[in-house]
């Protein structure tokens, strides 16, 4: 799952690792890119998929996605 802001210059989306975790990718104007461990188990998809949706058109995409998943008790760890 993946969206888009408005002005296409900002990514977000999730995938699994190869451990089977899931992890958040930010993506902005192509120029800078970060990854981040779901570090809590058991997360849904839905839950991750309606934090994206929501912090892709805030003025600071990652902090609200961040804010978002901590109110949910969701630990984010960047990866690199």
């Amino acid at each position: 799952m993946f969206v888009h802001s408005k002005d296409g210059s900002q990514f977000l989306g999730f995938r699994k690792s190869p451990l089977g975790r899931f992890q958040m990718v930010y993506d902005w104007d192509s120029l800078k890119r970060e990854v981040y461990d779901v570090e809590t188990p058991n997360v849904s998809k839905i839950v991750l998929e309606k934090a994206m949706k929501n912090a892709i058109d805030a003025r600071h995409v990652m902090p609200a996605l961040i804010d978002s998943l901590t109110a949910q008790n969701i630990v984010l760890r960047q990866k690199y």
